[in-house]
């Protein structure tokens, strides 16, 4: 969808490649085959898992998986990104976080406390590059409706569907 977008808005080609990023010892090679085999110089990164949080309050071997994928899977990829964009001198890298980072909410505080890490480390990320010609961008979306919402009080007012919130 994305691509068939981007085919859309004039883009000569596009590729993409579908990863397990939790598994963050695949990073360097996904990383090389991006970029012998692509022209890449946007780079976006898009990880979640909620998990479940009642869970997560009564035992930290079910914390650790939305930590590892919402913030250290992350952390690892981005790193290589950015040494690679920093190395040309050129390149944007989006990620997306979560206003959910922004403060501690008893009904998702692990989810939150990893997209608030996140956050902090892609300002930093973004403070170590800005002068090599690398723009680092976090993106914040607000609630949507996803299966992660799905059956929150309010969630039947949520402005649009995640698939529609991709499109702007």
């Amino acid at each position: 969808m994305v691509a068939a977008d981007l085919k859309m808005r004039g883009a000569a080609s596009v590729a993409w490649q579908i990863a397990d990023l939790d598994d963050t010892a695949q990073h360097p090679a996904l990383l090389h085959h991006a970029t012998e085999t692509l022209a890449v110089w946007m780079w976006r990164t898009c990880a979640w898992s909620a998990g479940d949080q009642a869970a997560a309050e009564a035992d930290f071997a079910e914390a650790a998986p939305i930590l590892h994928t919402n913030f250290v899977s992350a952390v690892s990829l981005l790193t290589w990104l950015a040494n690679y964009c920093v190395e040309q001198h050129a390149g944007v890298i989006a990620a997306i976080s979560s206003v959910a980072g922004e403060r501690g909410r008893r009904s998702n505080y692990v989810y939150g406390a990893s997209k608030a890490g996140l956050s902090a480390f892609l300002s930093g990320l973004r403070n170590r590059v800005d002068r090599q010609g690398v723009t680092v961008l976090t993106i914040k979306p607000g609630p949507v409706k996803t299966a992660m919402t799905a059956g929150m009080p309010g969630s039947e007012g949520l402005p649009m569907q995640a698939r529609s919130r991709r499109r702007l």
